[in-house]
């Protein structure tokens, strides 16, 4: 049996990120979370992702600095990311996700829709190596 997808989920939704850990758990991923912005940076830069699922904003970092740090300093990771926002109209967020082509999902979502999503990613997403 191959191994489980390794999937970070960026969130500082305390309780959102406690329930889309359990049901991408239950869906067979090797879930990671995070709910601090710095700590994302860190995860990030340390592991091999096959998806991210990032929040625009993560505090304490300014709002948009994560999906621009990735853009910079980490493109191998922009086909693996899913960014999800309740505000995917803004100005920055529409400008990053026009240059990247990364992938949105607008909160609230539906939890199958998120599986459904991720799935579609998962038959090209092998675990990211830095270009």
């Amino acid at each position: 049996m191959p191994p489980a997808p390794r999937l970070l989920v960026i969130d500082d939704e305390p309780l959102l990120l406690r329930s889309v850990q359990r049901l991408l758990d239950r869906a067979g991923f090797a879930v990671t979370t995070t709910a601090d912005g710095a700590d994302a940076l860190r995860h990030l830069e340390a592991g091999a992702w096959d998806l991210i699922v990032c929040d625009v904003n993560m505090p304490p970092l300014p709002p948009g600095h994560l999906l621009a740090h990735i853009e910079r300093q980490l493109p191998h990771l922009l086909p693996r990311l899913v960014v999800t926002s309740g505000d995917l109209e803004g100005a920055v967020v529409r400008a990053c996700l026009e240059r990247t082509g990364c992938r949105a999902l607008p909160k609230p979502y539906q939890w199958g829709e998120l599986v459904t999503l991720l799935g579609t990613m998962l038959p090209t997403a092998r675990p990211a190596q830095p270009a």
